[in-house]
Parts: structure tokens; C-alpha cells; sequence
């Protein structure tokens, strides 16, 4: 019995840095034949732009993915070409399937399939590095600190203005001491 496969537990294929997916793996998700989107794509062609809504890997290209093996059994042996659909281009077979499932399944994919790289890019930012450049009097540097994270590097009048545009008063602790001392005799 073939393994059920869904949007959510779909390895990812990827084609010049980003995901893509077959015309098979789509119609199993789809819950549609083969020759459904493949006839589909036949009839609408103008409305598919290459690199844009899919890629067609020919000749070496194919050859290069045929032999990865994370990627074996994913195309026919004596294929002469491969269809890779990007996101856009799966969302309009979608579009043209006008099925519940279709549109079901292409709102999982968009969240767990095609938008994996920047779901990684939220879950783990990159962090931030502040260095401290000391110069000599003529320009040369002298040398080179790298801070703590979390430090913050500002001069005193740039502190006092961002503090005073978020409503904080800023003043000396002797002024503080000053007015405490006023308002209490």
C-alpha cells in the first residue's frame, strides 16, 4: 500500500533556492490525475511564465536530480523532462481545479510546504553583533571590541533625546536630590 502523503509531512524539493513540487506529488495532493493538470497546463499554457510559475529540467538538469538520492523514485527512469511547480504555479492549478480539496490543500502547502525557509528565518533571526571601533586621534583604528548582545552603544545627547521623545525626564541625580529636598521642608 502506497504511503499517504499530505502537505504537512511532504519532504522538500527544492529548484534554484526555492521549494518547488512535481505534477505527481501535486495531483496526489490534489486529489487529481496526472493527466488533469498536465491538460490543464496544456490549455492554459499563456497563463504559466517559466521560472515564474515552474521550472522544466531537461538533459543534464534532470540527470542532476534523478541522481540525488534524497530525490530517487521521485521521476520516471526514462523521463525526458520534468514540470517543478513553484508556489504561484500551484496555486493556480488550484485555481483551475475549482475543488474544495484543491484549494484546502494549497492553503497547508502555502503554510508548511513553500514557506519553510522564512518560518526558519523568524524561528531563529540572526543575531546581532556590535562592535566598538577605538580610533587614534588621526583616523587610524587602535583596535576593535566585540560587545555582549543586549549592549547598546550611544553617546550621552543621543540617550537624553530618544529618552525625552518617549516621555522619560532626564535629569542629573543631584537635580533629582535638589527637588526631593524642595518639595519636602
Amino acid at each position: 500500500m502506497a504511503k499517504q502523503i499530505t502537505a504537512e509531512t511532504l519532504s522538500t524539493i527544492t529548484h534554484q533556492n526555492a521549494p518547488v513540487i512535481t505534477t505527481d506529488l501535486l495531483a496526489q495532493l490534489y486529489g487529481a490525475d496526472v493527466k488533469h493538470i498536465q491538460n490543464n497546463y496544456l490549455r492554459n499554457t499563456e497563463r504559466f511564465s517559466l521560472g515564474k510559475h515552474y521550472f522544466k529540467l531537461e538533459g543534464a538538469a534532470l540527470k542532476e536530480l534523478k541522481d540525488k538520492p534524497s530525490l530517487r523514485g521521485l521521476v520516471a527512469t526514462r523521463a525526458k523532462h520534468l514540470i517543478l511547480w513553484t508556489e504561484r504555479g500551484a496555486a493556480r492549478h488550484a485555481k483551475m481545479l475549482e475543488t474544495d480539496q484543491a484549494w484546502e490543500v494549497f492553503e497547508k502547502l502555502e503554510d508548511c510546504y513553500f514557506n519553510q525557509r522564512s518560518k526558519k528565518e523568524v524561528a531563529n533571526p540572526p543575531k546581532k553583533t556590535t562592535v566598538l571601533i577605538h580610533f587614534d586621534v588621526t583616523g587610524k583604528v587602535l583596535f576593535t571590541e566585540t560587545l555582549p548582545e543586549g549592549y547598546l552603544v550611544e553617546t550621552i545627547d543621543g540617550l537624553i533625546h530618544r529618552l525625552k521623545q518617549r516621555g522619560y525626564v532626564v535629569m542629573h541625580k543631584n537635580e533629582i536630590m535638589e527637588k526631593l529636598l524642595i518639595n519636602n521642608c
